[in-house]
């Protein structure tokens, strides 16, 4: 043993312990060696075949295998954990117990003041009032993690009770979220949302002529300037004469691109007699509260950013590894603000194509209820969050396809279709590349 300068333990010194730890040593059980049940009444032994030269013969069984210590009993496991403090008392020691010249045991009183004092402590924490005490402290500590653990589950049935999209089934949880996934959701909904409620009273919206497209209606408050009443309706039956809405949020230059890219290809389309409008539909844009609390997470996240960036090192490889993770988890974080933020689409009909550049778009619209949601899947790195249940999600390359299909996302809700690009620019590649 190396225990610095205790570990000049004679061997007479073990000597007489060997029959008492011999009670506690691993039994031998029938068997070979790589089970450690006992023989069922009246079964034989399992035999090894011996392969020779021309013919296969019988060899006697192994030897009986002798049990690992992870394998002991309960009780041998309690008596062995018992005997543990002994033991050490016994090794620290710095004389320990040993024999003098007539060959008589010395007292315990030959021992040193710190083997005394552990033994001491040994003994103390054997006593049965000691053992009551923790273990009623431990049935204590038990009924409080118990009652923790039935508050987080009642709060989190509450909290996802009433959802439009069945989460479980589509990340093929049938049990459930981890209980951390439901600490988080209810601590994120709590401090980001600041415990906001579902969103089922409608926006009122208006619309207006768009500044940058010529032809493009763009969504907005009602009551904004120079704005008029929504003349969106019902979508009629014919393809042609169907308004669109193009969906997006105004969080950094890439949404608001692909959503452009995306209008002029439905203008395009629109152009034909009865056609309907096309509508740019910002959440930001809409002056709201829930406009507000998507700013408000935005918000948060370019200050965890630039914050991670300007300390570098570990903290932003941790924000890295955060915001890559994209688990099952930051699906439900998105899916539960977009149950919050869905009063923003509320106000459209139901059967109006959503084409949406964000995720959360289209996790609001499905919660909303819209029949037709095509997600732009914008992201190349396969994660949860930017896929849409109930949706159409339209990727762009072949091996984000793959990877969406090998993490479960049903094949009948992917589709490749390539990049985003505005119309005029592919209609002028060929000229461009002359």
């Amino acid at each position: 043993l190396a225990l610095g300068p205790y570990s000049k333990i004679p061997a007479e010194t073990a000597r007489p312990f060997i029959p008492a730890l011999r009670l506690f040593s691993p039994r031998s059980y029938p068997g070979t060696s790589r089970s450690y049940h006992r023989s069922a009444p009246g079964r034989r032994s399992p035999r090894r075949v011996r392969r020779t030269s021309g013919s296969v013969s019988r060899a006697s069984p192994p030897a009986p295998a002798r049990r690992p210590l992870t394998h002991l009993g309960s009780c041998e496991a309690t008596a062995t954990i018992m005997i543990i403090p002994v033991v050490l008392a016994l090794l620290l020691g710095r004389y320990a117990l040993t024999r003098d010249d007539d060959g008589a045991w010395l007292s315990v009183a030959a021992l040193d003041e710190d083997a005394r004092r552990l033994a001491s402590l040994a003994s103390a924490a054997l006593s049965p009032a000691v053992l009551v005490g923790v273990a009623v402290a431990a049935a204590a500590i038990g009924a409080l993690a118990l009652a923790a653990v039935r508050a987080i589950n009642a709060a989190y049935d509450a909290l996802v009770g009433s959802n439009t999209v069945d989460l479980d089934a589509f990340l093929k949880q049938p049990r459930g979220a981890p209980l951390a996934d439901k600490v988080k959701l209810l601590f994120g909904h709590r401090v980001g949302m600041g415990g906001a409620p579902r969103g089922e009273e409608p926006v009122p919206l208006a619309e207006t002529a768009s500044t940058f497209m010529q032809g493009l209606r763009v969504t907005v408050r009602q009551g904004a300037p120079n704005s008029g009443p929504l003349a969106l309706t019902t979508a009629k039956p014919t393809r042609s004469s169907k308004p669109i809405v193009v969906g997006t949020i105004r969080m950094g230059f890439g949404h608001h691109r692909i959503a452009y890219a995306a209008c002029s290809w439905a203008l395009s389309a629109g152009n034909g007699a009865g056609a309907g409008m096309t509508y740019f539909h910002d959440l930001l844009g809409i002056e709201s509260k829930e406009a507000d609390l998507i700013k408000g997470q935005d918000k948060l996240y370019s200050k965890g950013s630039r914050l991670a960036s300007e300390l570098g090192g570990p903290i932003e490889s941790m924000w890295g590894a955060i915001t890559m993770s994209g688990g099952p988890f930051s699906l439900r974080g998105v899916y539960q603000v977009a149950e919050t933020v869905k009063s923003l689409l509320l106000e459209l009909p139901r059967d109006t194509p959503i084409v949406a550049t964000h995720s959360l778009v289209a996790l609001a619209a499905v919660a909303a209820g819209f029949e037709n949601v095509i997600n732009l899947v914008i992201d190349n790195h396969a994660q949860w969050f930017v896929v849409a249940p109930g949706a159409l999600n339209l990727v762009q390359g072949p091996t984000n396809l793959a990877n969406l299909l090998k993490m479960g996302v049903p094949a009948e809700q992917l589709k490749l279709v390539g990049h985003w690009i505005p119309k005029d620019l592919v209609e002028n590649i060929p000229a461009d590349c002359a």
